[in-house]
């Protein structure tokens, strides 16, 4: 990854706002969808993350190391850090993400 990509992908882990590469065939439902939903337990350095738009599911890749899981799965860098965790519901663009 060149330096501006690996300083957006650190900071939307840090935000606790997870980094997909979204397929061709799950763009377009991707553009129209109001509601994603994903498990963020099952989220795994090595496996691709099973998403849920609508009826339809799509197996999306990332680039997370173990140490990323977890700081997604504790809701962020400052959640982490304070030992407090964030809520797995978020609200990003006006679109709910669960």
């Amino acid at each position: 990854m060149e330096n501006r990509c690996r300083i957006f992908h650190a900071n939307l882990i840090n935000a606790g706002i997870l980094p997909l590469i979204a397929t061709v065939e799950a763009q377009p439902a991707l553009a129209s969808a109001d509601q994603v939903s994903l498990d963020f337990d099952a989220v795994q350095s090595d496996a691709p993350v099973k998403v849920d738009i609508g009826e339809q599911s799509f197996r999306l890749t990332h680039q997370l190391t173990a140490r990323d899981c977890e700081t997604l799965r504790l809701g962020g860098l400052l959640a982490r850090l304070s030992g407090q965790h964030a809520s797995r519901t978020r609200q990003t663009s006006g679109k709910q993400v669960t």
